[in-house]
Order: structure tokens, then sequence, then C-alpha cells
């Protein structure tokens, strides 16, 4: 990537420092209440529950529909315009991603979040550990993006 495209990756996943350390202060400190049952769903404190979730959802937003797309661009050099899905493949062609269909359920699962409440405690938990066990990876792919691209350290992951 020449210089600029370089900035633009930066500056891509600059926009994540804050909202990935948030998400990861969230995975540290509420180790314990995961995985969820129907019972400690019901029992967890709603603020810490709803801080991860949000987080969560932010980081997700963020990664699949801001710095994915601008990354493809600076890789590509290229307008950002592209298909969802056709991103996630070029991006898994380029070695930032290891799946698209893993990230295409990552999508999947940050949607089901964001626009259907999962009342009855099975399925919210259900839906909270699958958002649990796909958190990790969100911190990782920043991770990767930024030294597959060459980006000086921006921030320091913990």
């Amino acid at each position: 990537m020449s210089d600029r495209r370089t900035l633009d990756a930066e500056r891509a996943l600059a926009m994540l420092a804050g909202p990935i350390r948030r998400l990861q202060r969230s995975l540290a400190d509420d180790a314990a209440l995961f995985p969820l049952t129907p019972e400690t769903v019901v029992a967890a404190d709603e603020k810490t529950i709803d801080a991860f979730l949000q987080r969560y959802q932010q980081v997700a937003d963020l990664i699949l529909r801001k710095a994915f797309p601008r990354l493809l661009a600076a890789l590509e050099q290229r307008d950002e315009r592209v298909r969802f899905r056709d991103m996630l493949d070029e991006l898994e062609r380029y070695g930032m991603i290891d799946s698209a269909d893993f990230w295409s359920d990552v999508n999947d699962q940050r949607n089901r979040l964001v626009h259907e409440y999962a009342m009855e405690p099975a399925e919210r938990a259900a839906e909270l550990n699958r958002a649990w066990a796909f958190a990790p990876a969100l911190v990782e792919a920043v991770e990767r993006c930024a030294r597959l691209c060459g980006c000086r350290p921006l921030f320091r992951l913990a």
C-alpha cells in the first residue's frame, strides 16, 4: 500500500481504539458470568449485560461497516462501495480474515442482537453466549489487520 493508503488504513483502525478497549474490559471483568444459563441471565446485573451487549454491537458495527470497507478500499485503491459478501471474500483472499463465512455469522449475530430482542431467558442466554464467543475474534481482527497493513501501532490492546 502507498503511504496515503496506509494512512487510510490506520484511520480505519484508529476509530476502533476506544471501543476495543471497552470490549476488552467487558471480556476481562465479566468472564465469570459466561456462559450464561437461563437462570443466570435472569439473575445477572442488567447494566453489566447491557454494557457488554452495547460494546459488542459497537465494535462489530465499526469493523464490519467502517474499518473493513476502508481497509479493502486502501488495499485495492478503489471506491469503498462493494457488496458486503464480496468485501468479506476479498478480505479473506488478502488474508485479513480467516473466513468470510465466519464474519458473515458475526454480522448475522450483530443484526439479531440489534433488531430482535430475545425475551425468553433461554433464548437471551444463547444469543449473549454467541456474542461472547465472537467477541475475542473482533479484537483479534483489528490486531491482525493492523499487522498485515503494516500500520504503526496506534493503540495498545490489552
